[in-house]
């Protein structure tokens, strides 16, 4: 048991700090550029609203953004706690199944996207800085239960060969989306609609690269910390 824990764990450490790497460099590339033009727009909206209510005139450059190497940083560490996080469930899931190797990685991380990723951004695609949203509450429960329902959905589904427990796990991947995600009560957004659905493609892709790598390199490890027979004379 000791060492089915230290294999979990040391896979998980080491294949969350690539994937949360690797996370980092693609959000840097591809996010982090979105994420500081709509911190312009909603800098600018505030300014020219504060203005029109001070009858003042705008400064340009005052709420701007700034980019640094703590912001990076601090982004960086906290992919890598939520990479080894989602390791460990992966992990745990493929030891529980006697699973491993990249192939089989592969098709966990999949399946890991779908359920942390793809299902609940159905309902709540990523969002911007300044964009509308519903209430934060609303918004975590929908998430969980879209997490919860997909998890125990694909479970059903595809690793259970009751055709009955296979139709609940059908149903349970429609029964978040029937419910319907919350939404704002309110549209008006100061972000221009081609720069959300740009992000909206770039976040696709990096949870993509994320729960691809982690698949991948959990599998691996997984395989090569495999406890090998004891050999006898």
């Amino acid at each position: 048991m000791i060492a089915l824990l230290n294999r979990i764990v040391g896979t998980a450490g080491v294949a969350g700090l690539l994937s949360g790497l690797l996370l980092t460099g693609v959000q840097q590339l591809q996010l982090a550029p979105l994420i500081r033009d709509a911190e312009r727009y909603e800098a600018t909206a505030a300014q020219t609203s504060s203005a029109l209510h001070d009858h003042a005139a705008p400064d340009p450059d005052a709420g701007m953004p700034q980019a640094g190497l703590r912001r990076t940083l601090n982004t960086g560490l906290a992919n890598i706690v939520v990479a080894i996080g989602f390791a460990l469930l992966l992990a745990s899931a493929m030891s529980s199944r006697a699973s491993s190797g990249y192939r089989a990685g592969i098709a966990w991380g999949a399946a890991g996207y779908a359920v942390f990723f793809v299902s609940p951004a159905l309902g709540l695609p990523p969002r911007l800085p300044g964009a509308d949203a519903a209430p934060l509450l609303a918004r975590e429960l929908w998430w969980g239960l879209a997490v919860l329902c997909t998890a125990a959905g694909l479970w059903l589904a595809a690793l259970q060969r009751n055709r009955a427990l296979c139709l609940m796990g059908v149903f349970l991947l429609v029964v978040p989306h029937a419910i319907g995600a919350p939404q704002p009560q309110i549209t008006a957004n100061s972000i221009p609609a081609d720069l959300e659905r740009e992000f909206i493609f770039a976040a696709f892709f990096a949870n993509a690269v994320l729960w691809l790598a982690l698949g991948t390199s959990t599998g691996y490890f997984l395989g090569t910390r495999r406890p090998r027979p004891a050999h006898t004379d």
